[in-house]
């Protein structure tokens, strides 16, 4: 899966159908597959309720994306208006639809584990200062509940699968776009500032603040334990000045608003990832009604209907049949 933002590509339209060509960033030589994209508007009209979403199929070449994309007006959020105009595309075959997500974005390697980390404590001057962080609980209780009355809604499954897919594609663009300034906030206040309580300032659990302090420090680095599973390297226990020295060895970048802008940046993925879980069960359900009667679709044609691939829609289905066989037992 490849996942960028960039600036709107100049294209041509005829009716609904956009062809277009860009320049990836640090992309592959060569590739194919299918497109989605997300255009997030910055200043927007007070009275704007819409904005483009598209899909369709890329063939990159030589590092530039070519692709025909069919378009649509799908509702905005209006709690993310100050995203800057960008374009999210990455290839549906694993657009990570129904799978757990990490504190990357990056659908999670179930293999993937801390074992033994130790956190830094001793010969540290912990800063006083603290990271104002929102009520999460109730603003995922709102998201959610928010998805949950409009696709509940609607009452046929292939427009409810449609709709639950657009509110997963629009919340990866968000999470995609703000997961990543998050983290630099968040390895900033820690190198640097040594704050406490990270972890719950913007939603995430011990764990996943410890594999970004890890990513910000040492890259994507895992490695193979005795027990057979994966590790990323753990942050050093050292004291507060060899952090400081570690860190700006390693250019972890010194966030100079990371206290004012961290609230902001978790909300909107903490309330984005809220969206996306709420959608992925409407998702399954409706792949699963599709499958039988008085529909009958195969597997193949509801992927095609949604635009994903079909392996996902028949985990979905999977999943969604285990789920009623448990509820039915109960």
């Amino acid at each position: 899966m490849l996942k960028a933002r960039v600036r709107r590509p100049h294209g041509l339209r005829f009716g609904p159908w956009l062809l277009w060509a860009a320049r990836i960033p640090q992309g592959p030589n060569l590739g194919v597959g299918r497109i989605a994209v997300t255009d997030t508007p910055c200043d927007s009209a007070p009275g704007q309720t819409l904005i483009r979403d598209g899909q369709g199929h890329v063939l990159i070449v030589g590092g530039t994306a070519f692709a025909v994309l069919r378009c649509r007006s799908v509702p905005i959020h209006r709690a993310h208006h100050d995203m800057r105009v960008s374009w999210l595309y990455h290839s549906w075959l694993y657009a990570g639809m129904g799978l757990p997500q990490s504190t990357s974005g990056a659908a999670q390697r179930p293999s993937l584990r801390w074992e033994s980390v130790a956190m830094p404590k001793a010969g540290i001057t912990y800063s006083k200062r603290k990271v104002e962080a929102p009520d999460y609980k109730a603003l995922r209780a709102r998201e959610e509940r928010a998805v949950k009355d409009e696709l509940g809604a609607i009452a046929r499954p292939d427009d409810r699968i449609e709709r639950a897919a657009e509110i997963i594609r629009q919340a990866d663009a968000e999470i995609a776009l703000h997961i990543e300034d998050r983290d630099k906030g968040v390895a900033s206040l820690w190198f640097y500032e040594h704050v406490l309580g990270l972890a719950g300032a913007i939603d995430v659990t011990n764990t996943a603040y410890r594999e970004i302090l890890s990513k910000a420090l040492y890259g994507i680095d895992r490695r193979r334990t005795a027990s057979g599973h994966y590790e990323l390297r753990p942050v050093p226990d050292v004291t507060g000045p060899e952090l400081v020295k570690l860190a700006e060895e390693a250019g972890v970048p010194r966030i100079e608003n990371a206290f004012e802008e961290l609230p902001r940046l978790a909300s909107v993925v903490s309330a984005a990832r809220a969206r996306r879980a709420a959608a992925v069960v409407f998702m399954r359900n409706a792949a699963l009604a599709l499958s039988e009667e008085p529909y009958g679709w195969s597997g193949e044609k509801i992927a095609e209907h949604v635009g994903v691939g079909t392996k996902l829609i028949w985990q979905q289905q999977r999943t969604a049949r285990l789920a009623r066989e448990k509820k039915g037992k109960g």
